[in-house]
């Protein structure tokens, strides 16, 4: 998720709260960025990251479908799918990774997560989507199960 943000903007002021743990703050900077402008992914993932600490999972879901549903993302795909495991949905979470993997291939990270959830949903097809990772993904998890 790359973006180019104004210096001050609302999101980077939001993101300058979040890292400093002023999760309060930060929440309601992201939630009045994410109601003016509904394709502001940053917002969004942060926003849903931030429901999701709080266990305000069907929250989470609603801010990433919104999110989604305006634009394309492996972020936030990939945030979908933490919120899957964490909800302990890892069927739901292998759809979200999938589509992480689809749209950013050579991303390791996306693929670690989704042979994870494959794991955790007992996929018989883990192993074999493993191989077919990339080789940082596949030094990672090779020995982990």
């Amino acid at each position: 998720m790359w973006v180019l943000l104004m210096r001050d903007s609302p999101t980077e002021k939001g993101i300058a709260a979040y890292n400093a743990g002023r999760y309060t703050e930060a929440q309601q900077i992201f939630r009045q960025a994410v109601d003016d402008d509904v394709a502001n992914t940053t917002a969004a993932f942060y926003l849903a990251r931030l429901h999701r600490r709080e266990r305000r999972y069907d929250d989470a879901r609603k801010v990433l479908q919104r999110a989604i549903d305006e634009a394309e993302d492996a972020y936030l795909r990939f945030e979908a799918g933490n919120l899957f495991i964490e909800a302990g949905e890892p069927q739901l979470a292998v759809r979200q990774y999938q589509r992480a993997v689809e749209l950013e291939p050579d991303e390791p990270r996306n693929w670690v997560a989704l042979v994870r959830a494959m794991r955790a949903a007992r996929d018989p097809n883990a192993e074999t989507t493993l191989q077919q990772a990339p080789a940082e993904a596949r030094a990672l998890l090779g020995s982990t199960r």
